[in-house]
């Protein structure tokens, strides 16, 4: 082929390609139509088109059905809103859908008809239109959505059609005239806190408040324990919401369902039995309850919704086998489950539908676990070990952040293992039955590969001591050290109140009974003065005189006492019986010998000083005697007579022994 011919052929082919492209940017681009004072846009199909925006003044509007061969089916967004002009409204037969806030803030407006081929009315639609009094919607609407009409508050009476199956959360909030909601009773669902602040609801004096056939709006009472009556079939949603006082909850077996947040925020629930019967639960049931420890699943449940157990106090969950799907954030934040039980059954796991559960250490996946979506277990920082029955798919994080997880055990090639799946988690061992794919995502991510004949039976308490043992070797002593400082701190504070006690009861005491003591002995003193008694007495030892015994003679210690004669002691080489025995008893004196270690007994008293004598006694260490006195007028002490001389020491005592004792 020629040069000439490549360079046509070049030519041809680009400009090709260059209509086609511009025929491709016309066809998907969005065609806008300016009709003065309303302005449309043409769907994607080319056949219908949207009201976008009015700019116009009329106190009457009529939505045109068609424009430039378009059926006009549907009112967007903001429309219409903040336009204080308009009065009535009227909508085509055309029109299918009325989307977010297209008349919000419309506050002059009074009047609306509402046809039958509307089929939903967007959220906040005709919020804030104060003025509105009349509303007319036939049968046909499906769905009345989130504060479609709330803050109507001139609104006193509403008929809605039959054919309506929801009203969203909040839609007829602060409707603070409305007396009749006229809800039909073929009603399935009706939005949390829907007629709050209305003139219907303040006046309802049951405990149960209920609307259409069955639906519990809310309940007012104040008891702990209650049992829902039977003719409740719905537990509406943000029906006990927010109530602390209810402990404990019995469903009967006609509820089938319980819709989004009915016991949200009841922290004091700690019991609630839900009934086979249960075929629905709906979004953020049971969100917050942080006492509730366990709940049965009914076997009728296939869908655990988007954080229905979230940061509540579950310690034991098991997933029922005809659950197949645990959606977002279902167990999310639940930081006191331990035992979760899956059943065979479950498909899919989704996003961060287990993140941040930090007291789970095992999870066992069974064969009919297909997926498991990011973050799904993002942050169980207790979790040791994870085994996958079947080929299941695992997302990027899906065990991030998983610290203590030693062990992912497959029994199956995993579908697929994308390299993120166990982000920072520095220790894992993957262990299969020398699965190449497994082994080489092992080395490609860092991780340690086995062969699963190798593992060990799973217990959590051999795991948890050896990883303590390698992680923290350096402070393996901290909980024993922790008992000991228990123990001393205790031990001080014992010894702070026995201290305390003494010197609160004890002391006291002491001292009280010391005055006594010290009272006494004064007294006794002060009478042994005025008795003119000896108060002290002193030992005299003799060393001179080689018969007088160790044991010295006790005397008085008196200045003067004349007359005192002092008897020998009997020497210690001579008995007893050869003392020499008189006759005749003149000149006998007879002296008591005191006992071994009893005291004395004091001397009779003499009227006559001279008569008398001081003998020592024959007994080893014996006490001495007290000298007598006289009793004078005048009751004066005598003065002290003088020791007697070596002659006078050598008259003999004479003692009456025994006959026994010679």
């Amino acid at each position: 082929m020629s040069n000439k011919a490549l360079k046509l052929t070049a030519v041809i082919t680009a400009a090709v390609l260059s209509v086609s492209f511009c025929a491709g940017q016309k066809a998907n681009a969005k065609e806008f139509i300016d009709n003065g004072d309303f302005k449309y846009v043409v769907s994607d199909d080319g056949k219908t088109a949207e009201l976008v925006q009015y700019s116009g003044s009329s106190l009457y509007i009529a939505v045109p059905p068609q424009v430039e061969n378009y059926d006009v089916t549907s009112i967007g967004p903001a429309a219409f809103k903040d336009n204080t002009m308009i009065k009535e409204l009227d909508v085509s037969n055309k029109i299918k859908y009325i989307d977010v806030g297209a008349f919000e803030g419309c506050t002059a407006l009074s009047k609306i008809q509402i046809p039958g081929n509307v089929q939903n009315i967007g959220d906040s639609a005709f919020s804030g239109c104060t003025s509105l009094t009349d509303i007319s919607i036939d049968d046909g609407v499906k769905e009345i959505g989130k504060y479609a009409f709330s803050e109507c508050k001139s609104i006193v009476t509403v008929k809605l059609p039959n054919s309506l199956d929801t009203i969203g959360d909040y839609a007829f909030l602060n409707c603070t005239s409305l007396e009749n909601p006229g809800i039909p009773k073929a009603l399935r669902y009706f939005g949390g806190y829907a007629l709050e602040n209305t003139k219907w609801l303040n006046s309802q004096k049951e405990e149960f408040v209920t609307i259409g056939d069955g639906i519990l709006v809310k309940y007012t009472g104040d008891s702990t324990i209650k049992s829902i009556p039977k003719k409740i079939k719905t537990v509406g949603s943000y029906a006990f919401a927010g109530n602390t006082k209810i402990t404990e909850v019995m469903i009967p077996s006609t509820v089938s369902t319980i819709d989004n947040s009915a016991f949200e925020g009841c922290t004091s629930l700690n019991d609630i039995y839900i009934p086979d019967s249960v075929e629905k639960i709906g979004e953020k049931v049971f969100y917050g309850c942080t006492n509730l420890k366990s709940v049965d699943i009914p076997s009728g449940i296939s869908v655990l919704n988007n954080y229905t157990f979230a940061q509540s106090g579950l310690e034991f969950v098991k997933i029922s086998q005809n659950v197949a799907v645990i959606n977002e954030g279902a167990f999310e934040s639940c930081e006191s489950l331990k035992t979760v039980e899956i059943s065979n059954g479950v498909k899919k796991i989704g996003e961060r539908a287990f993140k941040d559960c930090k007291s789970v250490k095992r999870f066992v996946f069974p064969m009919s676990v297909q997926e498991i979506e990011k973050n799904a277990f993002e942050g169980c920082t207790s979790l040791l070990r994870v085994e996958f029955n079947g080929d299941t798919e695992l997302k990027n994080s899906s065990f991030s952040e998983c610290p203590n997880l030693t062990a992912a055990v497959f029994y199956k090639n995993p579908k697929k293992l994308e390299d993120n799946a166990f982000n920072q988690v520095p220790e894992l061992v993957i262990y299969s039955d020398n699965n190449m794919y497994l082994d080489e995502y092992a080395r490609n991510n860092g991780k340690a590969g086995d062969n699963i004949k190798n593992l060990a039976v799973f217990d959590d308490s051999i795991q948890i001591e050896s990883r303590d043992k390698e992680e923290n070797s350096e402070q393996g002593f901290s909980s024993g050290y922790t008992f000991v400082t228990i123990m001393i701190i205790i031990i001080d504070l014992a010894l702070v109140l026995l201290f305390g006690a003494y010197i609160i009861f004890i002391e006291p005491e002491r001292s009280r009974k010391a005055r006594q003591k010290a009272v006494a002995k004064a007294a006794r003193q002060k009478l042994s003065a005025e008795n003119g008694r000896p108060l002290n007495r002193q030992r005299r030892t003799n060393t001179g005189n080689p018969d007088i015994r160790r044991n010295p003679v006790q005397t008085p210690q008196r200045a003067n006492d004349e007359g005192v004669t002092y008897a020998r002691q009997i020497p210690k080489n001579k008995s007893r019986s050869s003392v020499k025995r008189v006759r005749s008893d003149e000149d006998v004196t007879y002296v008591s010998s005191p006992s071994k270690r009893s005291r004395p007994a004091p001397p009779r008293r003499r009227t006559n000083e001279e008569d008398v004598v001081y003998v020592s006694a024959p007994h080893p260490r014996p006490r001495p005697q007290r000298p007598t006195r006289s009793v004078s007028q005048n009751k004066q002490r005598p003065t002290a007579q003088k020791r007697p001389s070596d002659s006078e020491l050598d008259k003999t005592i004479v003692f009456r022994v025994p006959k026994d004792r010679k």
